[in-house]
């Protein structure tokens, strides 16, 4: 059994295809002061297995860094100090059978990041983190966790094919900030009880086919009005208020008389 135990030292970033395709080694070890997972480093490392922990000083994990892992199990806990998840990081891992944890410094989950991660499959719900404004094709393609899924208002887009095939269950509300919502996006996601979105929203091709709900479809609120809140009235000045309380004073004297 050999472990690959990194400790950091004055090196702070692991480079591109470092240890890609070494399926020899059966664990990995991070230890602080790791800032950055170089392209493909660990790729195709299919003999690693057990739990994969991040220091809390890594900041970026760069494109396939750890596809094709599938021998990790357990949670996938990316610590908050990742800033930088990129291009397919996770794709294929799918030994983790807990339940995920995004950073909340990122701003973008691109495409392929979680594809055929199917062994996660917690009850545990899903939130994207506030300040994500971007959703990458096929980014959960595949996964199966069961809890609920919450969208922010900062999510501007979700690319196709992004939900396809997961196990979200209860209610989905896109919020009003979404202007595209591309292909397939939701596809068969049959656990959900009810799906919202905005009349303005971009709905490509098949977005929920396979799902047997009808979606809500609401009017967008005005500019600057919060989501769900109604729409302030109109003051009136004293000036006015005064001047109707006199006519309707006169017009009652008007009726008595």
């Amino acid at each position: 059994m050999y472990i690959l135990s990194i400790n950091v030292g004055s090196l702070t970033t692991i480079e591109s295809h470092a240890f890609r395709e070494c399926p020899g080694f059966t664990g990995l070890i991070l230890s602080i002061g790791l800032l950055e997972i170089g392209h493909s480093a660990f790729r195709a490392c299919s003999g690693m297995i057990g739990s994969l922990t991040f220091p809390n000083t890594l900041n970026t994990i760069n494109q396939d860094a750890f596809s094709g892992c599938g021998g990790f199990t357990g949670d996938l806990i990316i610590p908050n100090s990742v800033s930088v998840l990129a291009h397919g990081v996770f794709s294929s891992c799918n030994g983790f059978n807990g339940r995920l944890s995004l950073p909340t410094g990122i701003t973008i989950i691109h495409s392929n990041t979680f594809i055929g991660c199917s062994g996660l499959t917690s009850q545990e719900n899903v939130s994207i983190p506030p300040g994500v404004t971007s959703i990458g094709s096929h980014a959960f393609d595949g996964v199966k966790l069961t809890g609920t899924l919450s969208i922010p208002d900062t999510v501007e887009f979700i690319g196709a094919q992004a939900f396809q095939r997961c196990k979200w269950t209860g209610v989905l509300n896109l919020p009003p900030s979404i202007t595209t919502i591309g292909a397939n996006a939701f596809k068969e996601n049959t656990g959900l009880s009810s799906i919202t979105y905005y009349t303005h929203t971009i709905i490509e091709s098949n977005t929920f086919i396979g799902i047997s709900i009808t979606p809500i479809i609401l009017s967008a609120m005005p500019t600057g009005q919060p989501s769900g809140q109604p729409t302030s009235q109109p003051t009136l000045d004293s000036s006015f208020k005064a001047t109707m309380k006199r006519d309707i004073d006169e017009l009652a004297s008007n009726i008595m008389a």
